[in-house]
């Protein structure tokens, strides 16, 4: 399912009023161009933080955005105390059904809480009325009914497959596991992709159930279904020796299975 950015808006208030941009996006290749600390990594890493994929980046729950938006403004020689600032965000599928996404960035509102709208509360305003909130970097946000994940998931037509964890459990695909190959760093490019799988979520060949995943291979369900076929023989086996301890016989040599 195709996912196209429409619209960013960067609000921040201060002392001295208020800051910010909004961009629009267009169908095609969209070029953000501006001179050096003009705010360019600024609006990609917001559209970043406002689908609650910091996670990516690091494990830490800190904001990964500028002093710009969190705590000092410079307008020229001049500086402001940041006393709130929000980023929205609004997505179309490839259906053209739209979403807008806003999340604090600094302010009395929990940024854990993802504000959503089903249409287009940037670019057609008027068309939108109602809105609920979601939460992010929280349990239960990628799987739960009031996770924001989980309505990005639905959103974006992904039915993300449980995949093994090192600590032998299973745990969903994250939402997080797929973007560093969907975000590329602009100034490092592709090289720094192994670097952005977040593997402190401890889910195994991360990056090549993403790939899988994205691709639409086969080669996951296969390994599942291999794997599926030797834990079914691990329990075989442990009935086996459970009842072969219990018999007379208990030195009947186990089948070479």
């Amino acid at each position: 399912m195709a996912l196209r950015i429409r619209a960013l808006k960067i609000r921040i208030e201060t002392s001295a009023g208020r800051y910010g941009t909004e961009l629009r996006f267009q169908d095609g290749l969209c070029v953000v161009r501006a001179p050096n600390t003009s705010g360019n990594s600024t609006c990609l890493q917001a559209i970043i933080y406002a689908l609650g994929l910091e996670g990516m980046l690091s494990a830490s729950h800190e904001v990964p955005l500028p002093q710009a938006v969190t705590g000092t403004l410079a307008d020229g020689p001049l500086e402001y105390p940041v006393l709130e600032s929000v980023v929205m965000l609004e997505i179309e599928k490839g259906m053209g059904q739209s979403m807008t996404i806003e999340r604090t960035i600094k302010g009395a509102r929990d940024r854990r809480l993802v504000r959503v709208w089903a249409g287009q509360a940037l670019t057609n305003p008027s068309s939108v009325v109602h809105s609920e909130d979601f939460y992010v970097r929280a349990p239960r946000a990628a799987v739960g009914p009031r996770g924001f994940h989980t309505q990005l998931a639905a959103f974006m037509a992904w039915d993300l497959p449980m995949v093994p964890k090192y600590d032998g459990g299973d745990a969903p695909l994250y939402i997080e596991c797929l973007f560093p190959l969907l975000f590329v760093e602009q100034k490092k490019g592709w090289s720094v992709i192994p670097a952005r799988f977040p593997q402190y979520l401890g889910i195994r060949d991360m990056g090549r159930r993403a790939v899988e995943f994205l691709l639409d291979l086969d080669a996951y369900r296969i390994s599942s279904e291999r794997q599926s076929l030797r834990d079914q023989m691990s329990a075989i086996r442990a009935t086996w020796r459970s009842l072969r301890s219990q018999s007379p016989a208990g030195s009947t040599p186990l089948p070479p299975w």
